[in-house]
């Protein structure tokens, strides 16, 4: 039996069958159980620890995690001056790389500005905190997580999940 669509293509021993193909459409809708995986998490506060950029969107996916699970810890990422961030890049990718990635980040931030009322409507539509309180979450600026510094954070925060939110 092969399953496709959101089991990324995982294939069962059951049959061989190409016949029997079992799509995401086809399985049984699964309710996570949150109250396990609230008991899961309850430990310490440090379970769970978010690296995050800058931004509304991140800070909506923290307060969500926080509201679902508790506490969590986040280690934010200071953004990095441009021409640093150019540099870096075009000794690790070189030139051509480095142009494309710049000009797609030039698309996104047109794209943004043009985003930005609906992205407000839907925000304050859905009820969602794009701040994040520091009385609920406990904040750690880094300059990079490549940095030593962030490593080590990690290393002694020792968190079961690790979430990436750019």
């Amino acid at each position: 039996m092969a399953i496709t669509g959101d089991s990324v293509g995982f294939e069962a021993a059951k049959s061989g069958s190409a016949a029997d193909v079992v799509t995401s459409e086809s399985l049984p809708d699964r309710v996570p159980d949150t109250a396990r995986l609230a008991k899961i998490c309850e430990a310490a506060a440090n379970d769970i620890v978010v690296l995050i950029g800058e931004g509304d969107l991140p800070a909506i996916m923290v307060n969500a995690l926080h509201g679902a699970f508790g506490p969590v810890t986040v280690i934010r990422e200071q953004k990095q001056p441009t021409a640093m961030m150019i540099k870096r890049r075009m000794k690790l990718l070189g030139p051509v790389a480095t142009i494309g990635q710049v000009g797609f980040g030039l698309l996104l931030k047109l794209i943004h500005r043009r985003s930005e009322a609906r992205k407000s409507e839907i925000i304050a539509e859905k009820g969602m905190d794009p701040t994040l309180d520091p009385a609920r979450v406990t904040v750690h600026n880094v300059e990079s997580v490549n940095a030593a510094t962030c490593k080590d954070l990690l290393q002694r925060l020792a968190p079961r999940v690790v979430v990436v939110v750019r």
